[in-house]
């Protein structure tokens, strides 16, 4: 087989075996992030401008953006790993769950979210696991992987338009409260339901923002299925 045609199979068909392999929680064996308890932060800024931020020191990363916009780090990790630790701290991916979505599909996001996350954290940065599900039935596996206890962090955009969506989001906090029992929950979005109000929350704000991205989250809402 020629180098390059084997370079390339290494890179995008092994799914990163040839970098770790985690044995991790439940029968689907996601990986495992350890707990961390929350640190100030200046400023948070999205995957897609990791690379022209300065005093990332300060900074926290999150990966609330489109999928395509951060799926480079699944398929080059290691070369993304050594501008990553340059922050402060980094929210692990948030590739997308949906809810007509087969179970297989999400469990492949979820695991690849896991995976990433603890690299990261077997590498030296400092990782806020991201908590994400469907409906009930996705509460069986949403949260393999997750830490009891430390800091998580949830994404209410593109949750809080339509009744259903609030409903099914308002639902899988409160049980990420009970299995997981935060003691900091970094929520990114400006709404948050009444319900899921708390004292130990910390907000940061979200780029659908600007009015084409308010856009884009209405059409995303109307066409498909919530992603939470």
């Amino acid at each position: 087989m020629p180098k390059t045609r084997r370079k390339y199979l290494d890179e995008r068909f092994l799914l990163n075996m040839n970098l770790a392999n985690y044995y991790g929680d439940g029968y689907w064996e996601i990986p495992q992030i350890r707990p961390e308890k929350y640190e100030p932060v200046e400023k948070w800024v999205p995957f897609y401008k990791a690379l022209s931020t300065e005093a990332r020191a300060k900074r926290g990363l999150h990966f609330y953006a489109n999928d395509y916009e951060f799926d480079r780090v699944w398929y080059h990790l290691e070369r993304y790993t050594e501008m990553i630790k340059q922050f402060q701290c980094v929210i692990s991916p948030d590739w997308s769950l949906y809810t007509d979505w087969p179970p297989a599909v999400n469990l492949w996001n979820l695991y690849r979210n896991q995976y990433v996350g603890r690299w990261l954290q077997d590498h030296g940065v400092k990782v806020y696991p991201n908590i994400s599900w469907t409906d009930e039935k996705s509460f069986d596996w949403c949260f393999l992987g997750a830490p009891v206890g430390g800091t998580v962090a949830v994404t209410s955009q593109c949750s809080m338009k339509q009744p259903e969506s609030r409903r099914l989001f308002t639902q899988g906090f409160l049980e990420m409260e009970k299995r997981l029992k935060p003691e900091t929950i970094i929520v990114y979005g400006h709404t948050l339901p009444e319900e899921c109000q708390r004292g130990n929350i910390v907000r940061i704000d979200d780029f659908y923002k600007t009015k084409f991205a308010k856009k884009e989250c209405q059409t995303n809402e109307s066409e498909a299925a919530e992603t939470v």
